[in-house]
């Protein structure tokens, strides 16, 4: 549970090997599939290692093969009580990065804040005016946002929720007009 009080489910792959015999790389590419369902990747590296960053640059790749390239992404240099130099995150512009020491604790806080950071991008307080005759909209809203609060009316039932565009999207129907996405055809 993250300290915002939402639970997130973590799944840990795999590392990557550089040099895999070719009769696994279909076996070792299979456990990674996981990271396309991922609403965010945590890519951990040993920044103890004087190759760290090549690795970096084969963890890329594979993601960008598997199609999950363009998931949000925190670059998680641990070991940096172990590190002989300090990394500069230079190579790694306009990405988020975290130095941390699993041993230690150093900067884990910085990583939980950036994770908190990614999880509510996006995310808005929004009101759902659901018709009664559709209530089973109103439990599907539990599974893709926060809900608040819950008031039935007349014929309604009014969902305080905080939701990312995702699920402003799917349940737009419901939502005020001011609340509901942009198309861009109405530029």
């Amino acid at each position: 549970m993250l300290p915002c009080g939402e639970e997130v489910l973590i799944s840990d792959t795999v590392g990557f090997i550089k040099r895999l015999p070719h009769h696994l790389i279909n076996a070792f590419k299979s456990t990674l599939d996981e990271t396309l369902y991922a609403d965010l990747v945590l890519n951990v590296v040993d920044s103890s290692d004087p190759l760290c960053l090549s690795e970096l640059e084969c963890t890329e790749s594979t993601l960008e093969e598997l199609g999950a390239g363009g998931k949000d992404t925190i670059y998680v240099f641990n070991k940096s009580d172990r590190a002989t130099e300090p990394l500069t995150f230079a190579h790694v512009r306009d990405m988020r990065c975290v130095s941390i020491s699993a041993k230690t604790g150093e900067g884990i806080d910085r990583l939980i804040s950036e994770i908190e950071s990614v999880y509510n991008k996006g995310k808005k307080p929004v009101v759902f005016t659901i018709p009664i005759s559709n209530q089973g909209d109103v439990s599907r809203l539990y599974g893709y946002c926060t809900v608040l609060d819950v008031e039935y009316g007349d014929g309604f039932v009014l969902v305080r929720a905080i939701a990312d565009e995702k699920c402003r999207g799917m349940f737009s129907q419901y939502l005020h007009p001011s609340d509901r996405p942009q198309r861009e055809d109405e530029d």
